[in-house]
């Protein structure tokens, strides 16, 4: 803490401070500590826990339920948003690799969390059951989203029980999973010795916990609401990861073309820092243009290699918007250059019922339209090209 004179700094303290208090660098440093204003005209302080990311959180939700058809079997299984800081909402966790953080009952379906509930928010709907824990109350609203009856739930040995089972039937659902073997009301009749271990029976429930981490060890925050903002946006990835898979297959895209989980993080993350690169557009009907190649991250690189000319190819450009197209030199190797493709496609083919002019070399250019990948020689070849002659 520095004074000095406000007229001539105003970013440090004003010396008339230091001079008219006595111990003027104390009492300043307590002023600025302690010192606190009010409006009594504002409204109550929200009191539910997690009003700061409450509506991110209720978006995430909303529109992974929105966006996804259950299927007939799901699990229902917690997760964990790791959290380094000090909240009083956070649970001490020693058996997820997460560590300790805040933790959230879901729904999921193939990897795909369609819907979740976090354990220290309250409820919005009166208790089903009054006899129930909380637990099971969580679990019940989730349950009442469902959009299809007779939906089939697998749990692991939190959440299965007798009763819990008994007022899922009530709600129109089936449940299976393993239970424990005491103070759950499972019969003695079907209490077996388990022949796998518990990991291996519970793979079809915990489709999250080992698959994905949302906060890793490179991502440090105190802010519990930076946690669950990490949290809430690594699942909304997912999720949108397993559309983009899910359109794919119902589109009847080769699988040479669908992108991988890091190739579409990677595009996720360009898109979102607005750095993301567009393919040119000469391959209007969706395929990729010939001699364009792209790296792992689905971006084309530019190469020396240009597009051959075929009648197919040009009935995809024809009716387009390439007429304001520029022409600009098309970057590869310095001082190389390529033969006109218009006039070498013209040497060959009839095109708009003129006939071919046949030339015995097609003149070379670094120049053409960058929009199309194509090497255009002059003015003339490039109307013609574009279809505007």
């Amino acid at each position: 803490m520095h004074f000095t004179n406000p007229s001539s700094n105003f970013v440090f303290e004003d010396e008339r401070v230091q001079s008219a208090l006595p111990g003027g660098f104390q009492r300043l440093k307590e002023l600025k500590a302690f010192f606190h204003i009010q409006d009594p005209t504002l409204a109550e302080p929200v009191n539910r826990p997690f009003f700061k990311v409450e509506s991110l959180l209720v978006a995430v939700r909303d529109n992974s339920e929105r966006l996804w058809y259950m299927g007939p079997d799901v699990s229902l299984d917690e997760q964990d948003c790791g959290f380094q800081g000090r909240s009083h909402l956070k649970d001490k966790i020693k058996y997820k690799k997460e560590g300790d953080g805040f933790l959230a009952d879901c729904i999921c379906d193939s990897g795909y969390t369609w819907t979740f509930h976090f354990r220290h928010d309250p409820t919005p709907m009166p208790l089903t059951q009054k006899h129930a824990f909380d637990l099971h109350n969580r679990c019940l609203y989730l349950i009442k989203r469902l959009k299809f009856q007779w939906t089939r739930i697998y749990m692991d040995n939190l959440f299965t029980s007798r009763r819990f089972l008994q007022w899922g039937y009530e709600e129109k659902v089936l449940m299976a999973g393993v239970a424990r073997a005491t103070a759950r009301g499972v019969p003695d009749c079907v209490v077996q010795v388990e022949a796998k271990s518990k990991a291996d029976l519970e793979k079809a429930v915990d489709q999250l916990r080992d698959h994905y981490r949302f906060n890793g060890p490179w991502v440090r925050q105190r802010k519990w609401w930076w946690a669950l903002f990490l949290w809430a946006t690594g699942v909304a990835a997912v999720n949108s990861y397993l559309l983009y898979k899910r359109q794919c297959e119902l589109r009847k895209v080769p699988k040479s073309r669908i992108l991988s989980h890091m190739e579409f993080s990677v595009q996720l993350a360009a898109t979102f820092c607005g750095s993301a690169k567009r393919a040119p557009q000469a391959a209007l009907a969706g395929g990729s243009v010939a001699g364009q190649k792209r790296d792992a991250n689905g971006f084309v690189l530019h190469t020396t290699c240009a597009p051959r000319l075929t009648p197919n190819l040009l009935k995809r450009w024809v009716g387009g918007t390439l007429g304001h197209h520029p022409m600009k030199e098309i970057p590869g190797r310095p001082g190389d250059a390529s033969p006109c493709q218009w006039c070498k496609f013209r040497s060959t083919h009839a095109y708009n019922g003129k006939p071919a002019i046949p030339i015995d070399r097609a003149p070379k250019s670094r120049f053409g339209c960058q929009e199309c990948a194509v090497w255009l020689c002059g003015p003339a070849c490039w109307n013609e090209f574009h279809h505007l002659v």
